[in-house]
């Protein structure tokens, strides 16, 4: 504890902008909650919203702003930031923010979530006092968080030195460090211990299991973004790599297009999927090249076979380092990548070409199993990439052809429209052979691997008015070969629709359903092993929030699932939870209570729901069996340096005496989970 002491103390002395967590919440909580189950997004979602926070600053003038630096609002689909430049083309300059409201796509939850961002000026605008003001813009922050669970679960509980074990402490701990200057240079330091983990033990003999940072440089001479460290890339549709957040994702209300950005620092806790090397992109008029190197090491775990010597039969991306096995098993590996992209854009055009070369340390053998047998083997892997996107008026054609060499294809292609201001409609085909290899894909997609897919996709979306839309979307998909918990060739579709009524500024109240049907094998004591079994999920939710008065909220939700297999009961999940909300911007004080009663009847009909939580944090906890979940969430800002946030929550579950299994197996109906965050920040 005392070690853990010392580093807050570090933090908040040594490491001494002001800040505006309010915006990162609402964003964070708008786009979650378009989510209809968590995959669709990543904890790295909440890192992406750090690279906002210098625009509450210097907020964008929507009359000079380049599509690059609109780019930068990731909420914003590429139609939608297509339909933007055709309405300054055509209107000419902005008089006021409002006039968003005419442009097809932006809704009013759109606009409220671009507005901390952006502002409207004379182009011709210029103060030297804002060039002053400009180039003595310093500014950092440092944060520290603790969360544990109360109730301890088995793997701390073990005292025999022969059993596998959790061999730290069930803390975790996260520690954050930015400095910024300007828009021009940004240094990050991120700093992590799981739950279970060593500090200062074993191989953490360094203090935290996880340590990562960069450098970021932008708007240099010789290149307009240079990383040294840790970054992402984000290409095309994401064929060949897409790393960080990815809002494509089908299980989403009204996927987006995905908006690549090229290269951008990783700023967040997630311990895999990214690069550590350096990056850089550079602009020439209408050409854009971006070539990056990295090598980094991963968890892996290593056998030796007489006919190739040591090889990697699986690689470990969930960052946890807790037993011994999972120690012994750490940074095994390295894997070495080297990329580049070169683009060419004119008003209506864009066109790129992208490489992207693997290299193992050990070749990658995984145990042969009936749904890898076209998965990647060897050492050494080439990826290529065409990607295309095409605007004319209100129509926006986009897509991507990808080729791993010596193996399969992947193609993704669609079409958006803008029928007025009304009406816009989104169609997409993809297919992705069985053996097209990737490591680093992300695209629009139904399995967590990019492959051995073919779809076809319709959205619809409906804006009458300021206060009523509403959007449906239809997804079919094919599955050429036996995938994971499907022996056979298989197919599936997914139906989604969500209505919504707005009162502006005040509320909503939403109503999605949504219709699932695919197809996985029995269950194994079955013995029905040469056919598989139809699936069928139904879905129903119902949100309603209201602000009752400048400072208190109301949001409710009612949610039911049914799900049904072919030769087992139905299953059937009921949600209903009551938050109260208390903001008032003159406050430093605010704070959010949630009463939630779930009764779910199994694991399969389990019902996901967002939750707040303290800044950076993401919560999308699942809920089976039957029980009731309380938390409340504090802040109290001190000054305009000091923030605190505080989380404590608290699941009451009826008719069991234990819950989880193995090592995380905890015994009583009840756990408790506490968070407790720190921030200082100054200019």
């Amino acid at each position: 504890m005392r070690r853990y002491i010392f580093f807050l103390f570090l933090l908040i002395t040594l490491f001494p902008n002001l800040s505006n967590a309010q915006t990162e919440e609402k964003i964070l909580e708008e786009i979650s909650l378009s989510a209809s189950d968590p995959d669709v997004f990543t904890e790295d979602l909440t890192a992406q919203l750090e690279l906002l926070k210098p625009l509450q600053k210097n907020p964008l003038n929507l009359n000079t702003i380049s599509e690059e630096e609109l780019q930068q609002l990731f909420f914003l689909s590429a139609n939608q930031i297509n339909q933007f430049f055709l309405h300054r083309q055509k209107s000419g300059p902005f008089l006021s923010v409002n006039e968003l409201q005419v442009i097809p796509g932006f809704t009013n939850e759109v606009i409220t979530l671009m507005l901390p961002y952006i502002t409207v000026k004379p182009s011709n605008t210029f103060k030297l006092s804002d060039l002053r003001k400009k180039s003595l813009d310093n500014s950092a922050w440092s944060m520290f968080t603790y969360s544990r669970t109360l109730q301890p679960a088995k793997g701390y509980q073990i005292t025999d030195p022969e059993r596998s074990k959790y061999l730290g402490s069930p803390d975790r701990l996260l520690a954050r460090f930015r400095w910024s200057h300007q828009d021009k240079l940004l240094f990050t330091l991120n700093m992590k211990k799981d739950p279970g983990e060593p500090f200062f033990a074993a191989k953490q003999r360094y203090g935290f299991d996880y340590y990562a940072g960069s450098i970021y440089y932008r708007n240099i001479k010789q290149a307009n973004h240079l990383i040294l460290g840790d970054f992402h890339v984000q290409l095309g549709q994401g064929l060949i790599v897409w790393t960080g957040p990815q809002f494509g994702n089908r299980n989403a209300i009204a996927p987006i297009l995905q908006q690549p950005i090229g290269i951008r620092p990783h700023t967040g806790m997630t311990e895999s999927r990214f690069f550590r090397g350096i990056a850089a992109s550079f602009i020439k008029k209408n050409f854009q090249f971006i070539p990056f190197l990295s090598y980094k090491k991963e968890t892996a775990t290593l056998n030796h076979l007489p006919d190739f010597g040591w090889v990697v039969t699986s690689i470990n991306y969930s960052g946890l380092h807790r037993t011994p096995s999972e120690q012994r098993n750490r940074q095994t590996t390295g894997i070495f990548n080297a990329g580049t992209s070169m683009h060419w854009s004119n008003l209506n055009w864009k066109l790129g070409l992208g490489y992207l070369y693997h290299q193992l340390q050990y070749p990658l053998q995984p145990r042969p199993t009936y749904y890898n047998q076209y998965r990647f083997r060897g050492t050494t892997l080439h990826q290529l990439n065409a990607h295309y996107q095409y605007s004319f008026y209100n129509l926006l054609l986009y897509g991507e052809t990808a080729h791993s060499l010596s193996s399969g294809w992947a193609n993704y292609h669609g079409l958006t429209a803008s029928l007025g201001r009304k009406f816009s409609f989104n169609i997409r085909y993809r297919h992705y052979q069985p053996n097209y290899q990737q490591f680093f894909a992300q695209s629009f997609q139904a399995q967590s691997n990019l492959g051995n897919e073919q779809g076809a996709y319709l959205s619809l979306a409906y804006h009458p008015s300021r206060k009523f839309d509403w959007i449906s979307s239809f997804d079919y998909v094919q599955f050429e070969k036996p995938r994971y918990r499907v022996r056979l060739p298989s197919e599936g579709w997914l139906f989604q629709s969500q209505m919504s009524y707005i009162w502006y500024k005040k509320g909503y109240l939403r109503l999605r359903y949504q219709y699932k049907w695919f197809q996985e094998d029995f269950p194994a004591e079955s013995k029905l092993q040469s056919r598989i079994a139809n699936v069928l999920r139904h879905q129903l939710r119902l949100n309603f929030q209201y602000k009752l008065t400048d400072s208190w909220m109301l949001n409710n939700q009612v949610e039911g699932r049914h799900f049904a297999k072919d030769a087992a009961y139905p299953k059937r999940g009921f949600l209903a939870l009551q938050d109260l909300i208390w903001k008032n911007p003159g406050n430093p004080f605010s704070a959010n209570l949630r009463l939630a009663w779930f009764n779910v009847d199994s694991y399969d009909a389990r019902i996901y729901t967002y939750e707040r939580d303290v800044l950076y944090a993401f919560s999308f906890p699942s809920f089976f069996r039957k029980g009731i979940r309380t938390y409340a969430n504090i802040k109290y800002r001190i000054g305009k340096s000091l923030e605190f946030w505080g989380k404590a929550a608290h699941t009451h579950y009826f008719g069991i005496d234990e819950m989880g299994s193995g090592l995380d197996l905890i015994a009583g109906n009840q756990r408790t989970d506490i968070r407790f965050q720190i921030r200082y920040s100054w200019n």
